[in-house]
Order: structure tokens, then C-alpha cells, then sequence
């Protein structure tokens, strides 16, 4: 994470995050996401047998445990036309069940640091997301499939506002069932 890039200078990544609605200079200034760094990657930074720069997978974000605690990193891919199961990667030979994306604010939540009036908002993939957070009093989770564990659930104060901005379909209806 330390050696990712700003999401700006990357010209594959700033294009994807432009071509869905995102701005990256807030991107950017909020820390929510970064580019590959330059040269050679560690050796977990692989998709099917490739490397993530190879793959496409360019843009990172920090996956937290509900400590609020980054403990690993999810990488995007940002090619046009990606198949169903290749837009995300999890770094290779470790899992990261029982992580999410979290901006600062629910960091923070989840943390235990006193928000007043703590609104969390449980989103589904890198684009909603992104979408989300970073948005005035919204704590702003995203899920992805294996994310949410009961551990989530404990970490939220008991006077939180809950909303679900999840997908209208049946991965959707999953998450809404579990959490």
C-alpha cells in the first residue's frame, strides 16, 4: 500500500475511475485507493499466473478487519470488457475473508472512536464503494463475496443507521441475507 501510486498519474486507472462517474482527485485526496507502484511486484501480486500490472489489475484499495485495522490489500481491474470473476484480486495465496473495504469514517466506527450520530453504509464492489465514500457522516463499507463476518456486526454501535446500498439482483439479496 505504502509504495501505491496516486490513482491520478496512472492514466489506465484515472480513465476507469472517469469513465464510472469517479473523480480521482477526490479518490486521491480522500486515500480511499492507489495505483500499482512502478517496477517489479511482490510475488502475491499475481492473477492467474500473471502479474497484476500484466493483468490489469491496477487499481488497489486497503481491506480492513473489523478492528478497523488494514490488514491486507484487493486490486481492480481496469480493463474494458473484463470477464465475470477477473475485475477483482485478492492477493495470491492469502484470503481475505472476513475483510472490507472501510473509508476513514468507518474506520473510525469500527475502531470504537465516538461518531456522532454514526451512519454506516454497506455497499457491494469497487465502483459503489467508491461512490460512497468519502460522502459527509456516511461510513461507507464495501463488500465484496466472504467479506462480511459477525465481527462487523459486534464492531457497529448498537445507535447506528444501517443502510444496505446493495445490488438489485441475486449476489445482492446474498449479502442483504448474511449481514
Amino acid at each position: 500500500w505504502d509504495a501505491g501510486a496516486p490513482v491520478v498519474v496512472d492514466e489506465q486507472v484515472r480513465s476507469w475511475l472517469e469513465s464510472r462517474a469517479l473523480d480521482p482527485n477526490r479518490i486521491c485526496n480522500l486515500d480511499l485507493a492507489r495505483a500499482l507502484p512502478s517496477g517489479s511486484l511482490p510475488g502475491w501480486a499475481r492473477f492467474c499466473g500473471k502479474s497484476w500490472a500484466e493483468s490489469g489489475h491496477r487499481l488497489i484499495l486497503p481491506a480492513v478487519d473489523h478492528d478497523g485495522v488494514v490488514r491486507s490489500l484487493r486490486a481492480r481491474c481496469v480493463l474494458a470488457d473484463v470477464p465475470p470473476g477477473s475485475k477483482s484480486a485478492s492477493p495470491a495465496g492469502y484470503s481475505v475473508s472476513g475483510l472490507l473495504y472501510a473509508c476513514p469514517l468507518a474506520t473510525d466506527l469500527l475502531a470504537g472512536v465516538e461518531v456522532e450520530s454514526p451512519q454506516l453504509v454497506l455497499t457491494e464492489g469497487e465502483p459503489d464503494y467508491l461512490t460512497y465514500a468519502g460522502t459527509p457522516k456516511w461510513a461507507t463499507a464495501g463488500l465484496w463475496s466472504g467479506s462480511w463476518k459477525q465481527g462487523f456486526a459486534d464492531s457497529t454501535p448498537d445507535h447506528a443507521t444501517v443502510v444496505m446500498a446493495l445490488h438489485a439482483d441475486d449476489a445482492g439479496a446474498k449479502y442483504a441475507a448474511n449481514i
